[in-house]
């Protein structure tokens, strides 16, 4: 549809919007309309479950109400028929509006203008109740000095709103919080009102549709308000205090700057510390910049050297107030900072050393220790974070220059369900794969999106050529489930949502989580936890077929993708005797990745992992063709 035709329809959508209001008692239609989007799924209890982003938009109130409010306290009908056309014609002009610039866009901007209009919740209640604890808690008599009310005292009146207001059917009023809520004065009252309420005093303030975003509480005659979306409240609330922040040049820079720093900091450490033990985890660690002079260091915030694995991790506090820049994503994501690490990684062999204890981490390019880089940001960004490799940002092109990015809500997510650092490290490998493959291109859905698959159901989607998937919903519930109990007061115990092994695959698994204390161990381990569902069926059928023991070597081979699998049987096997087999059977598979296990009497007895490049050798293809398989 060309844009003259969209400019058409919009413009009858409006005309007719308009005339309807002028006939409608707008008040009441508020409050229907509030009960047809509730019935959607969008309030108490439907609202701490992430799929109500997925269901209807977010946004559509603030377009009811940036045209309704203008038209309050007049009277009007109340005939059920016509608030019934209004709510559609509101619908319909709502799925149109997106479309009017999308061939202007970049389809950067086109992205980041999708998440704006369908996302609302910096990850889930609790998650955002918290941040906004850390972040702006410190500062509570600094933001009512200047705001009139601080962001403590309005969780405290939502705290009431959802404990007793939605269960007593009761909508908030002054009269009920007051008696709720300690040192509540009206004047504070008058102050939520101005800073995040809509009325048809404020409506003549609002400019635009993002206005309207940031006044989540819609306020009626008899000052009570209506919530359609909880969600966007706690959003609201971050915002608008950061913003107020950023008006004063001294606060920022000397206290609020520094506190978002130092919340991520130690948010991350808190997430790392559930999965490894903390004498891997490394804090500001000094190496030497790579494109200067001999004395000249960097820094980088986080590091985890586990096993072979080296995590390296930049945190970013900041935000844009226009996300479709380039540029300023670019700095977000610290690409700059990322890039000149891998740099250093890839030149030599590289000497990280921890501010403050001196504590080293040496990464030997010659043992070919793992490397995985990530970016850890304050804010999500939920539509651009997981299509990097169709999203060029700035300069960057090239996928593999990315990391992984991910927001501090989904980080903490991942490492809550992630039951070992096994399996966390899996998912890191399988995510990256995905990104530096092309294949998050033809990806729809968000991070808990991929992670809640790869956990159900291992990585089952890792090839480009796939269709477009939409990931299901599967593994997701039982995280909604978590914090809203969590939220509502409870201790729940993370839900085990990773899919099950057959038996004697499993027993392999425990086996070597129970002796994960070399690198090569954790490495296989890692690997299998990779492996494709099909792959593991083949991988019991052959542990199943394959001897207990025996004098003679016996073995058999399953290749997955781009790696394989060698299970090797036999009395007193030597590590010189399956690592002959192992490169053997390598080359055969034409793999760059193998992983090899020795087992004797159904106990594991050595592994191997062996990662380089296939290439073509003469020694190894005639043993090939001499080799009774």
């Amino acid at each position: 549809m060309n844009t003259e035709r969209l400019q058409e329809i919009i413009a009858q959508n409006q005309k007719q919007i308009k005339d309807l209001i002028e006939d409608i008692d707008s008040e009441y239609f508020l409050i229907k309309f509030h009960e047809y989007y509730c019935a959607k799924g969008n309030t108490i209890p439907n609202t701490f479950h992430e799929n109500y982003l997925h269901n209807l938009l977010a946004s559509l109130p603030e377009l009811v109400a940036y045209y309704l409010y203008s038209n309050f306290n007049k009277d009007g009908s109340k005939d059920l028929k016509k608030i019934k056309v209004l709510i559609n014609a509101f619908i319909k002009l709502k799925s149109v509006l997106p479309n009017v610039d999308r061939g202007k866009n970049s389809d950067l901007q086109n992205i980041v203008r999708n998440e704006d209009e369908n996302v609302r919740a910096e990850g889930y209640i609790s998650q955002a109740r918290e941040r906004i604890e850390a972040i702006h808690g410190p500062y509570e008599d600094y933001f009512e000095s200047k705001k009139g009310i601080g962001p403590l005292k309005i969780l405290k009146i939502l705290d009431v709103y959802i404990h007793v207001c939605v269960i007593s059917g009761n909508r908030p009023k002054f009269e009920i919080l007051q008696t709720r809520i300690p040192g509540l004065t009206f004047e504070a009252w008058k102050a939520l009102k101005n800073l995040l309420g809509v009325t048809p005093w404020s409506i003549n303030k609002i400019k635009t549709l993002t206005d309207i975003r940031y006044r989540p509480l819609y306020f009626l005659s008899d000052d009570s308000f209506l919530i359609f979306c909880l969600n966007s409240v706690y959003d609201a609330i971050f915002y608008i205090f950061k913003e107020q922040a950023k008006l004063d040049e001294s606060f920022i820079n000397t206290h609020y700057k520094e506190n978002c720093h130092s919340y991520l900091m130690k948010e991350v450490t808190r997430c790392l510390s559930k999965l490894f033990p903390l004498e891997v985890i490394y804090t500001s660690l000094h190496y030497s910049d790579p494109d200067k002079a001999s004395g000249h260091t960097c820094e980088l915030d986080k590091g985890v050297f586990y096993n072979g694995f080296f995590l390296g991790m930049e945190l970013k506090g900041g935000d844009v107030s226009d996300r479709t820049k380039s540029g300023s994503l670019a700095k977000i994501f610290a690409l700059k900072q990322i890039n000149r690490v891998k740099r250093y990684l890839h030149s030599k062999n590289a000497t990280f050393k921890e501010e403050g204890t001196g504590r080293k981490i040496r990464i030997d390019r010659i043992r070919r220790d793992t490397i995985i880089l990530l970016n850890i940001t304050l804010p999500s960004f939920v539509g651009i974070t997981t299509i990097f490799d169709k999203t060029p940002i700035n300069k960057f092109q090239d996928p593999s220059n990315y990391p992984i990015s991910l927001s501090i809500k989904d980080f903490e997510i991942i490492t809550l369900f992630s039951k070992t650092p096994e399996f966390f490290l899996a998912y890191l490998r399988y995510r990256l794969s995905l990104q530096t493959n092309n294949t998050l291109a033809k990806f729809r859905g968000d991070e808990i999106d991929i992670f809640a698959g790869f956990c159900k159901n291992g990585p089952y989607w890792r090839d480009s050529t796939d269709e477009i998937q939409i990931i299901g919903r599967e593994g997701v519930k039982e995280i909604d489930d978590y914090f809203e109990k969590i939220y509502l007061g409870h201790n729940p115990s993370p839900a085990d949502i990773q899919r099950k092994f057959p038996k004697q695959f499993d027993k392999i698994i425990s086996q070597l989580q129970a002796c994960n204390n070399c690198i090569g161990n954790t490495k296989t381990l890692v690997a299998l936890l990779m492996a494709s569902t099909e792959a593991i069926d083949r991988i019991e059928q052959c542990l199943l077929s394959l001897p207990a023991s025996g004098q003679k070597l016996k073995y058999a081979t399953i290749k997955d993708a781009k790696f394989a699998v060698c299970i090797g049987v036999k009395n007193n096997l030597s590590r010189e005797e399956l690592r002959s087999l192992a490169y053997l059977e390598k080359y055969i598979s034409k793999v760059d990745l193998i992983v090899c296990i020795g087992i004797e009497n159904t106990r594991v007895i050595h592994t191997l992992y062996i990662e380089s490049p296939w290439m073509f050798s003469e020694f190894l293809e005639k043993k090939q063709r001499v080799c009774i398989r």
